[in-house]
């Protein structure tokens, strides 16, 4: 008599009772669920798309000023005869401290950046000249998944100003980001003699 009663109560429950939920309005329930998510992960991704791209972006407008912050300084401060290769991609000078420096970009594992090499000749070790040249670069965690896809160097025709254009890329997804900018030399500039950057590039080939 007691379990009739219990089983009655509960198929009231179950599937009578109108306070409660039938099978069949879980399911549509959980259906009308399903889609509102499916609609709303289809509006949010490409505003996520978006974020993911201006994050990208700043990271590598972040890059780009502190490298183009570096070979502007370079350049500008820089003291004796300054040289551009015919390709312009290197450029060659004589830093505050009177050391001979090549600056271009350089692929190192497997991603260009950022390198100062400064020749044997005008380093010295304990008061002799060094027997090699020192490259400097930045380290790679500074480069946040960016490189160097390209680095210009173009003086202005009969003036000490030097067009540098810096293009860095995202080697994840392959985004761009370019910055130009114009520097005044305060130095002389050789023509014609680029002996320094032939020497320099049969070296490392």
């Amino acid at each position: 008599m007691i379990r009739r009663r219990i089983r009655s109560k509960l198929q009231k429950v179950l599937l009578h009772d109108k306070s409660g939920m039938t099978l069949v309005e879980l399911m549509v329930t959980f259906l009308l669920l399903g889609i509102l998510m499916a609609a709303a992960i289809a509006t949010l991704s490409p505003a996520m798309n978006v974020m993911a791209r201006i994050s990208n972006m700043s990271r590598a407008q972040g890059v780009a000023d502190i490298l183009m912050e570096k070979v502007c300084g370079e350049v500008g401060s820089s003291t004796g005869q300054v040289q551009i290769d015919s390709g312009n991609e290197k450029i060659s000078y004589t830093d505050k401290k009177g050391r001979s420096v090549i600056m271009y970009a350089k692929e190192t594992d497997g991603e260009k950046r950022l390198v100062l090499h400064y020749q044997a000749s005008s380093i010295a070790e304990g008061g002799a000249a060094a027997t090699k040249g020192v490259d400097w670069t930045f380290s790679k965690k500074m480069y946040m998944n960016q490189e160097i896809k390209e680095l210009k160097f173009e003086r202005k025709e009969d003036t000490n100003l030097v067009k540098i254009t810096l293009t860095v890329r995202n080697v994840k997804t392959g985004q761009t980001y370019r910055r130009t900018k114009i520097v005044e030399c305060y130095t002389s500039w050789t023509t014609g003699d680029l002996s320094l950057i032939r020497n320099f590039r049969r070296r490392f080939k």
